[in-house]
């Protein structure tokens, strides 16, 4: 007498492929995914790194009250975008993005010890504006 767990499994290896019998975390994984995830862990770990920094330790008068909104990794240019804002109405944008150009050292070296990589990403800054309202963002920029 056949059961009929017998006649499915011959249904199913009706047609072997490659990757039948292999346990799942043995296939490939796509690199296209991996690599976007990679990205992304990269610009939330700057993010987290570069808010704390501007938050506590930073000195610079023009950098009081600023806040890191957005961080985007761009693999192309191999930098990082980080779109800052102020709280104050009365910011300078020019005056925040000259204090930022002025500290970028500084900063890179508080993103380099908080990432474990070999080379650390540049940084390039945009101020957004006061309220997250105006000014260039990372993706409107080529």
């Amino acid at each position: 007498m056949k059961t009929h767990q017998s006649n499915r499994t011959r249904l199913l290896c009706a047609e072997w492929r490659e990757g039948d019998g292999l346990a799942p975390h043995f296939e490939q994984r796509d690199q296209v995914k991996r690599q976007a995830r990679k990205d992304q862990q990269l610009s939330k770990q700057a993010l987290r790194a570069l808010s704390l920094f501007l938050e506590g330790e930073c000195k610079h008068p023009d950098l009081l009250g600023v806040e890191v909104l957005a961080v985007q990794y761009e693999p192309a240019k191999q930098r990082l975008c980080v779109n800052v804002g102020s709280t104050n109405v009365d910011a300078d944008g020019e005056a925040i993005l000259a204090a930022l150009k002025h500290s970028q050292a500084v900063l890179r070296s508080v993103v380099a010890a908080s990432l474990h990589r070999k080379k650390v990403p540049a940084l390039s800054f945009y101020y957004v504006g006061s309220n997250n309202t105006g000014g260039e963002s990372c993706q409107s920029k080529p």
